[in-house]
């Protein structure tokens, strides 16, 4: 594989890991709370813009990064293929991360919902 089928193999990758990262996110933060974000700047954005725009935002920050990527190919492939490489490994732990998180809530929840609660008025009338 030469180097440039590999660097388009790892932006293909990395632009997908972002998506999933995307979805992810919005996944953990619709079951839970913005709060759960560990990314502060993150955090911020989603709280001033909600959980949906904020991750939009925040997505859109890689268009220019994908560019500069790619400006910087020119001047070293064997570099950029590696600094691809660790971004995608990076992501795909972030990911994998998340939907752990999210499995688990929603674990928690179906144990919940098991039990049989008395309501929140707790029988007085």
């Amino acid at each position: 594989m030469t180097s440039y089928m590999l660097f388009y193999l790892m932006i293909v990758i990395f632009v997908l890991l972002n998506v999933l990262d995307a979805h992810s996110t919005l996944k953990v933060i619709s079951r839970t709370s913005y709060k759960n974000e560990r990314n502060p700047v993150a955090r911020l954005l989603f709280k001033l813009l909600g959980p949906l725009s904020g991750v939009i935002i925040l997505k859109l920050i890689i268009i220019p990064v994908i560019f500069l990527m790619f400006y910087l190919f020119t001047f070293g492939t064997y570099d950029m293929n590696i600094v691809l490489v660790i971004a995608n490994v990076f992501y795909l732990a972030v990911v994998f991360h998340n939907y752990n998180v999210v499995r688990r809530i929603d674990k928690f929840r179906s144990k919940l919902d098991e039990y049989d609660l008395p309501d929140d008025d707790s029988g007085k009338s």
